[in-house]
């Protein structure tokens, strides 16, 4: 019994090692930049939110807006709390799924493979646009390693590890549970040997066959009730989609890794360790010389922006410019202006709504509609302010153009309603105190 427990993985080990790759990727983080992607603009705009004001400034998964809040009041990193955050579920993900793969005590191999795939182009920055299904399936993982009902102790770890998932990311909980439950049906249908459908005593079938009906029954409520939109069904099919499509070749690499050092020994030697190293060297060259798409244009604008606030009473009197929710959590974090990105028939006279992909046609036409005010202000090449006045006349027009059409689809964008899933988050980040 002893020697069973030594053979064990050690949990203080895989922690600490869970906290040395999360400090690597953190200083890699801090060093190499982020992407400026939209996904980080909307979390690190509900950060700055959730510290200054206490709101959350979108409804969001409530675990993961509550996880920065978290690390924030623990640390204090202040701007380097994301990136910290990041890195820390990325690493216990990557530990989570080497356990699950590997129950008995690591090799150095195993912590080095670990790391590298860490490192790899493809996985490195992956919670900058995965980071609630990073988290959800960190939970998962946990759980199908600790998955046992032998004791109420079991029990509990499997409400809990269960609540924290869903709270985490809900698409990903339903997916990722569903694999899990999947998993784990085959494995006591195999030890209890009762593969055939109609035996009283095959429980993991029934379990299986029930969540496989409790997934599709909400899938198809969703669905009916537009969860997630007009198009719910064809969004949960391209999450489901992008988290095969990101996830498998990290789950394929770790798995068959792990497999050839459990098989071959001649694998475990400090002749594979070295070259091990020199992967994760090379893994490390590779992400860094991968180009981000930056956001100088963004900045433009922001400085675009700034200027027309000093110059004009663009922003002052009480007026609202409707634009991008990407524009518009950018604005907030570099200046903590609020510009709007939805619900524009609330939208007053005298506010200006953001039209992008402008051409010349377009600015001629916007002048020949000028009822003795300024109607619009060119912020670059491709972008506009349109006055809401000069809008509401452009869109009552009988004829069809170019201009008509894209005016009437940038109004349209902005005049979205919130939708219940929205109205979901928001309630459920209430338990928070957000």
């Amino acid at each position: 019994m002893n020697f069973e427990r030594d053979d064990k993985q050690s949990v203080f080990t895989t922690f600490f090692s869970t906290i040395g790759l999360a400090i690597a990727l953190f200083a890699f983080y801090s060093f190499k930049g982020e992407p400026g992607d939209e996904d980080s603009l909307y979390r690190l705009s509900n950060l700055k939110s959730m510290v200054e004001t206490g709101n959350l400034r979108h409804p969001y998964d409530p675990l993961s807006s509550f996880s920065f809040y978290f690390f924030y009041k623990i640390l204090g990193l202040k701007s380097n709390t994301y990136q910290f955050v990041l890195a820390f579920v990325l690493s216990s993900f990557l530990h989570s799924l080497m356990l699950c793969l590997r129950e008995k005590k690591w090799k150095l191999n195993n912590y080095l493979i670990t790391y590298l795939v860490g490192f790899l182009p493809f996985t490195s920055y992956l919670p900058y646009y995965y980071y609630e299904e990073v988290l959800c399936f960190s939970f998962i993982l946990l759980l199908h390693y600790k998955f046992r009902l032998d004791n109420l102790q079991d029990l509990l770890k499997l409400i809990i590890l269960t609540l924290l998932s869903f709270l985490a990311h809900l698409p990903g909980f339903l997916f990722g549970y569903l694999i899990f439950v999947l998993m784990n049906s085959y494995k006591y249908m195999q030890e209890k040997k009762s593969t055939v459908f109609f035996k009283k005593k095959n429980i993991p079938l029934r379990m299986l066959l029930i969540y496989s009906g409790v997934f599709v029954t909400i899938v198809i409520f969703m669905t009916i009730g537009d969860f997630y939109g007009s198009k719910t069904f064809s969004y949960l099919m391209n999450e489901y989609w992008e988290v095969i499509y990101k996830f498998l070749p990290i789950i394929g690499i770790m798995g068959i890794s792990e497999y050839l050092l459990r098989s071959e020994k001649e694998l475990n030697t400090l002749g594979t360790t070295f070259f091990v190293l020199a992967l994760i060297a090379l893994g490390i060259y590779l992400t860094y010389k991968t180009e981000f798409k930056g956001s100088e244009t963004l900045e433009f604008r922001k400085a675009e922006i700034v200027k027309l606030k000093e110059k004009s009473k663009i922003l002052v009197g009480g007026s609202s410019v409707y634009t991008s929710r990407e524009f518009s959590d950018y604005i907030y974090l570099k200046t903590s202006e609020d510009l709007k990105y939805n619900n524009y028939a609330e939208a007053k006279s005298g506010d200006y709504i953001n039209i992008s992909e402008i051409t010349n046609e377009d600015l001629a036409y916007f002048d020949k509609k000028s009822i003795g005010y300024r109607s619009y202000y060119i912020i670059d090449k491709n972008n506009v302010l349109l006055n809401k006045n000069i809008a509401d006349i452009i869109v009552k027009e009988s004829k069809k153009n170019q201009t008509i059409e894209k005016v009437k689809k940038y109004i349209q964008i902005y005049n979205k309603n919130s939708t219940p899933s929205e109205s979901y988050n928001r309630a459920m980040n209430k338990l928070f105190g957000f």
